[in-house]
């Protein structure tokens, strides 16, 4: 075996391609939609209780820049790119608990949000699909 196989094998054991790949790799953008913040289990999966958003929030801060939305996609869209890793956090429909649940928390980690506002939801002249199909179920069991 050549001197420069044996080295190359070497190399590849050692673990320093997988880091060299990892240092070269280019900056990413990520968006996070999150619906409700809330101990409460929700029938959908769409609740996330609060100790579990705090420390979701905690990491994401440790591994990216949280920017509001606008921004990330500002920044996707400049031909120049990003330079580090950007993350942005989204919240639809306007829950309630997005309030109550999620701002202090956010407000503690200095994270910005984007609230995409369902209007019918947040003055209560609509209600999400997921409660009226969960309303039509419990009443056929009533």
């Amino acid at each position: 075996m050549s001197a420069g196989r044996s080295l190359a094998r070497l190399a590849a054991r050692s673990g320093l391609p997988a880091v060299a790949r990892r240092l070269r790799r280019q900056p990413r953008g990520l968006v996070l939609m999150y619906h409700r913040v809330d101990a409460a289990p929700d029938y959908l999966g769409l609740s996330v209780p609060p100790a579990l958003f705090e420390a979701q929030l905690a990491r994401l801060r440790a591994r990216a820049r949280i920017v509001p939305l606008r921004e990330l996609v500002a920044r996707l869209a400049d031909p120049r790119g990003i330079d580090t890793d950007l993350a942005a956090v989204t919240f639809d429909d306007g829950y309630q608990d997005n309030l109550d649940q999620a701002l202090p928390i956010l407000a503690r980690q200095g994270v910005p949000a984007t609230l995409f506002l369902t209007s019918g939801f947040a003055d209560g002249s609509a209600r999400p699909a997921g409660a009226r199909l969960l309303d039509a179920f419990t009443a056929l069991w009533a």
